[in-house]
């Protein structure tokens, strides 16, 4: 029987001759959604709307007790990924192509399913997660803007306003002065209005071209650092979300108890101990992004169910005090997340005193403590940016530069309407376009990864990020019978029997002596 593979929310699904689902995989990320066609490219797979209504997967209510729907769904579906006149535009271009055959015929592949091309951190979302650089060459720069510069409204009212001083430079400049080279020898005699007017500056000035070469260097240097910088924290954050993974897997490794009461008792610690866990990273990411409210935390409604990172207890213990208030970043708690780690810590050091670490193996508590360490550290690189002192002069040369633009293209405005040629005009316009686009962009593209917590489309998907450190540590709560098969279930003492008695011996001891030294 052949199979028909489809991809809805970031699962394939396997179906029949008629459509009827045999088998769903748990949700994948975008690339494991691509298949590969003869030139070997990466193509998206049909989406699930081509299916019939019949052959829908089943909600999760309808699933089958006992069973989870898994991680969510981060990818593109379909229309859902684009909104606004970006994706009008797409389904308008799209329609359009189809009208000619050869066209089509020579974009099949790109046409066929032009929306998945982006993956987005949540469908209809805004952080770009994913894309296609096959398509991006063909019609992506054209139709997918989202993301690039050209969807940073600045460089338009910037455009805009060059344009504005261009024609303001041409009716300003006098059509007998002009100005070939500024350190070269070719000056024309001024008129006697020279106090009043300008001078008309060509294209070919030394000036124009010393400045956009110092221009270039910096801004290559400029953004070789940035991203650098932008990678750089990347890398930390992965390793923060890393050694997170590890100290709850530990966690649930080490923290046992010895009969029912204990297991209960350390149970609570647990998922305590995974609960701090994921709030010091939600902590983390709120402070590198300058957002310092947590009382939404202690009922995260955007989640089904309710998410709760923090409690009410918490969240007043975290709280600024109103009388501690000041206009410096100083505050009772510059850094939440280190309080949270203390509580990690203190709660370790609680688990250890009542016998609740596995005492056969001593470098248990030192290991989770060593990846607090870690954790610490990393977390603490986030908030790096560049000198204010080089981002200063790269900023002012780059607005010196397209200033002196402006006055070159009110120039050649000028020499245009005094040769009755127009066209002249359309190419000053052009100039002033394209040299704004390409500085003022690489400009902001230093803008966009100087804080890449921020919420623009280039920047990390910090939902994604959460939701996966969530699902995988609270994955270490579930029961060790469901979890672990049984060869790794096989009671110890059957091989170690005097080993075991004398580790539980011990351990049960030293709880019985934690609780009589509390009560």
């Amino acid at each position: 029987m052949e199979l028909t593979r489809l991809c809805h929310g970031g699962a394939l699904l396997f179906c029949g001759p008629n459509h009827n689902l045999i088998w769903r995989t748990q949700p994948c990320s975008l690339p494991a959604c691509l298949q590969v066609d003869k030139k070997r490219r990466l193509l998206p797979l049909p989406l699930l709307s081509s299916l019939p209504d019949d052959s829908a997967p089943r909600t999760t209510s309808e699933q089958p007790q006992g069973t989870t729907t898994g991680m969510r769904s981060y990818v593109g579906e379909g229309p859902k990924a684009t909104r606004g006149w970006t994706g009008e535009t797409a389904k308008a271009l799209v329609e359009a192509m189809r009208r000619w055959d050869w066209l089509s015929g020579w974009l099949q592949d790109e046409l066929q399913d032009i929306e998945a091309s982006m993956g987005y951190d949540i469908p209809g979302g805004r952080q770009i997660v994913e894309y296609d650089p096959h398509f991006l060459s063909k019609l992506g720069w054209l139709i997918n803007l989202r993301g690039s510069i050209f969807n940073i409204r600045f460089i338009h009212v910037q455009f805009l306003l060059l344009l504005l001083l261009a024609v303001l430079y041409a009716f300003a400049a006098d059509h007998y002065s002009v100005m070939v080279d500024f350190v070269a020898s070719d000056l024309s005699s001024f008129s006697r209005s020279q106090w009043l007017s300008l001078p008309i500056i060509t294209p070919q000035t030394a000036a124009l071209s010393f400045v956009s070469g110092v221009l270039g260097f910096f801004l290559s240097l400029f953004n070789s650092l940035g991203l650098a910088l932008w990678w750089k924290t990347r890398t930390r954050l992965g390793t923060v979300m890393g050694n997170s993974i590890d100290i709850c897997m530990m966690s649930s490794i080490y923290m046992r108890g010895w009969d029912e009461e204990s297991e209960e008792r350390a149970r609570v610690l647990r998922e305590r101990f995974i609960r701090y866990c994921n709030l010091a990273h939600v902590l983390i990411v709120r402070q590198a992004a300058g957002n310092t409210t947590i009382a939404d935390l202690e009922e995260d409604t955007q989640y089904t169910p309710v998410r709760r990172w923090i409690t009410g207890e918490e969240v007043e213990l975290l709280s600024y005090s109103e009388e501690c208030l000041s206009t410096s970043i100083e505050s009772p708690f510059p850094r939440r997340y280190l309080v949270v780690y203390y509580w990690m810590n203190q709660l370790l050091s609680q688990a250890s005193r009542e016998g609740l670490i596995d005492g056969g193996r001593p470098e248990a508590l030192w290991k989770m403590q060593e990846n607090l360490s870690l954790l610490r550290s990393a977390a603490a690189y986030v908030a790096m940016r560049t000198p204010y002192i080089y981002m200063h002069l790269t900023t002012l040369l780059v607005k010196l530069y397209l200033l002196l633009v402006a006055a070159i293209a009110g120039s050649i405005f000028k020499l245009a309407w005094l040769s009755s040629r127009p066209f002249d005009i359309l190419l000053g316009i052009i100039m002033i376009f394209f040299i704004n686009f390409t500085y003022e962009g690489l400009l902001q593209i230093h803008i966009t990864v100087w804080n890449p917590f921020r919420a623009g489309s280039n920047h990390f998907p910090q939902r994604r990020y959460l939701d996966y450190l969530w699902d995988v540590t609270h994955q270490f709560l579930i029961p060790r019978s469901s979890l672990l098969p049984s060869a790794v279930l096989l009671p110890s003492a059957v091989l170690f029997p005097s080993t075991v008695l004398s580790n539980s011996t011990a351990t049960e001891a030293a709880g019985k002596e934690a609780r009589v030294r509390e009560t």
